[in-house]
């Protein structure tokens, strides 16, 4: 792997921290002040989440150019999607398989398979960036 990917990788990892305490912030204040439904507040600490994480990568990771944005972000609207549906069967897999592991363990290996798969899809299919680049003759 190249080195530029391990920082693209820890930039990756440090927008999604940010937005994951922004989630639960949006998600607590939802649940406890507003007594919002679970799924409600879970869909929009998810939206805020993957705004978080898409500004981030698009203007600080991989320094999209402006007149790309709306380009990426329908590619990244649609990679969202499938790292929501890969978290949620991540954990529905790591609970069926290990029924002894807790909810929240399982919530969290969940997150964290799906981020890493996740990541290396927005990566690739999202800003075009190949994780062996062609060496040069």
């Amino acid at each position: 792997m190249s080195n530029s990917m391990y920082k693209q990788g820890a930039a990756y990892t440090i927008a999604a921290l940010v937005a994951y305490i922004a989630d639960m912030a949006v998600y607590s204040l939802l649940v406890t002040k507003l007594a919002t439904s679970i799924p409600i507040a879970t869909f929009f600490g998810y939206i805020i989440n993957s705004l978080i994480v898409f500004f981030a990568l698009t203007g600080l990771v991989f320094k999209t150019e402006k007149n790309q944005w709306k380009k990426t972000a329908g590619r990244y609207t649609l990679a969202c999607i499938f790292g929501f549906v890969l978290n949620v069967a991540f954990t529905m897999g790591v609970k069926h398989f290990f029924p002894l592991i807790h909810k929240i363990l399982a919530r969290v290996i969940g997150s964290v398979m799906a981020f890493f798969i996740n990541f290396l899809i927005i990566r690739r299919f999202v800003y075009n960036q190949k994780s062996h680049p062609k060496k040069s003759r």
